[in-house]
């Protein structure tokens, strides 16, 4: 095993080259960013290979094997929710550019939008992290508070937990004056204040499929290995209020 302090193509070259030539069998990837999967479309390697990584661009005849979990349909599903309950005023807080799940949670979101007719708000933040989560609530409590958005639609967990906590600094209200939602269903989310609606990721799932990936002779006839998420309904949304 070796891990990466950086997502480059230099890292991802140097650690997958680390790899080989300790004469593994097989290798299992974990790329989240693109610059990781360019650096593994360089290199030949002699050895089967499955990456976790939800790309859609894979190159024809592509060697690599992919699974991942189905990122479009958990924003969709996440988005269809707050419709469902109402919400048109609906905020995206995405995730930091060249991040595969970012970049296909940014897509469901948008075209669950789209379907139902309604404007897609994009608020992009500048990192997975908590206090990026907390800068996008600080600037939208004020559009909150204004009746301008009614609900909140967060690329990940931690984003969503730097919001709940700046709108409870600015006195909004989750879910009576805003409804958020994450993604990841980290173990964290079900003991904030409110317990926090998400989408779950069975990354157990994600790891025996990778590895059984590996293991199979027939892989390379296959296409990406798509694993379904989860709704997971919590008390901080709601149907939105009639002020």
């Amino acid at each position: 095993m070796t891990s990466m302090d950086s997502y480059d193509v230099g890292a991802a070259l140097t650690a997958l080259n680390h790899l080989t030539d300790q004469s593994v069998d097989g290798v299992v990837v974990v790329a989240p960013h693109d610059q990781v999967t360019e650096a593994i479309d360089e290199l030949k390697l002699k050895v089967p290979v499955v990456v976790v990584a939800a790309r859609t661009d894979v190159p024809e005849n592509d060697p690599v094997h992919y699974v991942y979990v189905d990122q479009r349909d958990g924003a969709r599903q996440a988005t269809e929710h707050l419709i469902s309950l109402g919400h048109r005023k609906i905020v995206h807080v995405s995730g930091p550019t060249g991040w595969f799940d970012a970049t296909e949670r940014k897509i469901g979101w948008s075209q669950a939008m789209a379907a139902a007719g309604y404007d897609a708000v994009e608020f992009p933040a500048e990192s997975w992290l908590a206090p990026s989560g907390y800068d996008a609530g600080v600037s939208l409590a004020p559009r909150v508070k204004a009746g301008e958005i009614t609900a909140v639609f967060a690329s990940n967990d931690y984003l969503a937990i730097g919001l709940l906590r700046a709108f409870w600094e600015a006195g909004v209200s989750v879910p009576e004056d805003v409804s958020v939602v994450g993604f990841d269903d980290l173990q964290i989310a079900e003991f904030y204040i409110p317990k926090l609606t998400t989408v779950r990721q069975p990354f157990a799932d994600v790891g025996r499929a990778a590895l059984a990936e590996l293991l199979d002779d027939e892989q390379a006839l296959r296409g990406p290995r798509m694993i379904a998420p989860t709704m997971i309904v919590r008390a901080s949304t709601a149907p939105p209020s009639r002020r």
